[in-house]
């Protein structure tokens, strides 16, 4: 599983659904991956979250001082 960015993470993920659908991984297996797949994906929403707010705060602070 490659998990170095969203797109790999959220492909990681769908991959494992396809998994289960066809039965080639055990429930349990596919509940902790989906289960820390979830997580990871969270934090990188976040993450990401936090750089557009800097971004914004950035430009209010350069429009409110001209």
């Amino acid at each position: 599983m490659r998990l170095n960015n969203v797109g790999n993470a959220r492909a990681s993920l769908a991959t494992l659904i396809r998994k289960r659908e066809k039965d080639e991984i055990d429930d349990a297996d596919y509940k902790a991956l989906v289960y820390g797949l979830s997580h990871l994906l969270a934090y990188l929403k976040t993450e990401a979250d936090l750089r557009i707010e800097e971004r914004l705060e950035a430009l209010e602070k350069a429009v409110n001082h001209d």
